[in-house]
């Protein structure tokens, strides 16, 4: 199974832009993205179009099941807005998923992964219990996020 060359050609745009030259999906169309302190950003290229899915596993939420209703209300406001979504693996405690779309034809795909990559830190935070207090609110970093590139994965 091939992959789209617009879909690939645009996860090298998005490693460009990200300031990760080397990242560019394997024959299959994916590719890993590793960063201390954070999540792996897994990419995906459509075989049939210009689109490519990202997805982290932001692991078992440290509230157990309590987070679920914030979960689902995030979930449907992301929906209904066109923001990356949250869901639920099928594993044993179940893990939360971060799930976007990006596409070729999409008129910033800089702003569509950064508003990913935002999503991704506020619910890297919610999933892990930290607390919203401990961002500095001069910089807007959260404590860990400074760090950068760390690997590649193809």
């Amino acid at each position: 199974m091939g992959i789209n060359e617009g879909a690939r050609a645009l996860i090298v745009r998005l490693g460009r832009i990200l300031g990760v030259p080397g990242l560019e999906p394997d024959a299959d169309g994916g590719c890993s993205w590793v960063r201390a302190g954070m999540p792996t950003i897994n990419f995906a290229a459509s075989a049939d179009d210009d689109v490519v899915r990202l997805y982290c596993d932001l692991g078992v939420p440290a509230a157990g099941g309590a987070i679920y209703e914030q979960l689902l209300k995030a979930n449907a406001v992301a929906r209904a807005s066109g923001r990356p979504t949250l869901g639920l693996t099928g594993d044993e405690p179940p893990h939360v998923m971060l799930v976007g779309v990006i596409e070729a034809g999409d008129q910033d795909v800089a702003t569509t992964y950064d508003i990913f990559s935002e999503t991704l830190v506020e619910w890297t935070a919610i999933v892990s219990g930290i607390d919203h207090d401990d961002d500095d609110m001069e910089t807007g970093v959260r404590p860990g996020v400074e760090d950068v590139n760390l690997m590649i994965r193809a």
